[in-house]
């Protein structure tokens, strides 16, 4: 297991970092290994956008949430 598997696996890494992590180390890593990190983060991702809530702003509102940006 690598450095990038093993840091996941314990919690040590966002997802951000990992994919930043194997972006600088992709070269050195063997190629079925780059695929299985890749799954992984995959699988990490589309699992936290299925846990993720969206909260649509009903259109009727849109105004009054448009109007409250910076000044």
């Amino acid at each position: 297991m690598c450095l990038i598997c093993s840091s996941i696996d314990k919690n040590q890494l966002t997802l951000n970092e990992a994919w930043r992590n194997l972006h600088e180390m992709y070269e050195t890593i063997e190629e079925d290994h780059v695929g299985e990190l890749l799954d992984m983060m995959m699988s990490i991702e589309m699992t936290a956008e299925e846990e993720t809530e969206v909260y649509p702003i009903p259109f009727d509102e849109w105004d009054e949430w448009n109007n409250w940006g910076s000044d």
